[in-house]
């Protein structure tokens, strides 16, 4: 995983600027090495170990003391916090100082000026919820949109001809975890037993994107699977507040 200052701006190569600190700053936030990925592990564990038989009421209580206790904490911020784009942002600044400029040219994020882009994801998480892609992808199709439906490959049957259907219609197919349990991230050798049937499901969906479930994740570990982009960490680009 990595995102240099001048792969994100995509800057002309004639700006000539160090930004090998900055990069190396940004690499670490990045692939988020300051995560001790073994402290609540025990925790964790135990929590989606009993999570089937925990009552609902009580399910959603312990989701709210655990939502205000990630919303207290300074660093990282919950649910989004901004500190890439606040070395993104030092980076364009130092380029621009170094280079006696006030505006430079790069390569807009987005085409023909847009501001934006949306891109509509559907994570299927029950048997209920395969069943109605259908009427989903229908929907959608009346309204020319096509989205992306991120498949549990070991939890509910998969009807591998409504999967082929949709992508002759334009809808993209990800892998969304294994078995979304909440243990995909509980070790590092668990992971690795999981990477390699992920990536048989991969070929077999004839996919090339991935969500993890809950947003559990591990950079380094993710890098065994044969995916081409992973939607598990969510980077928002706010350009106000890049060039603020």
């Amino acid at each position: 995983m990595n995102n240099t200052i001048q792969q994100f701006w995509h800057f002309p190569d004639i700006y000539k600027t160090d930004l090998s600190e900055l990069d190396m700053r940004i690499s670490y936030f990045l692939n988020e090495n300051y995560i001790d990925h073994s402290s609540n592990e025990t925790l964790r564990n135990l929590y989606y170990t009993l999570r089937p038989i925990i009552p609902s009421q009580l399910k959603h209580w312990l989701q709210r003391r655990y939502r205000t206790k990630q919303e207290a904490i300074t660093f990282p911020k919950w649910p989004k916090d901004d500190t890439l784009l606040k070395l993104y942002a030092k980076g364009l600044k130092k380029v621009l100082t170094e280079n006696n400029l006030d505006k430079i040219a790069y390569l807009h994020f987005w085409p023909k000026g847009k501001k934006f882009a949306c891109v509509l994801t559907h994570d299927v998480e029950t048997k209920e919820g395969f069943e109605r892609i259908r009427e989903i992808a229908g929907l959608e199709y009346e309204h020319n949109i096509r989205s992306s439906f991120n498949i549990i490959p070991e939890k509910y049957d998969i009807d591998y001809q409504l999967l082929e259907k949709l992508r002759k219609e334009g809808y993209e197919i990800g892998i969304h975890g294994l078995k979304h349990d909440g243990k995909l991230f509980s070790s590092e050798k668990l992971f690795k037993e999981r990477a390699k049937r992920i990536n048989h499901h991969l070929r077999k969906f004839q996919a090339v994107g991935f969500r993890s479930p809950l947003t559990h994740r591990n950079a380094k570990w993710m890098q065994l699977l044969d995916i081409e982009y992973d939607t598990s960490y969510f980077l928002r680009i706010v350009l106000n507040l890049l060039l603020a």
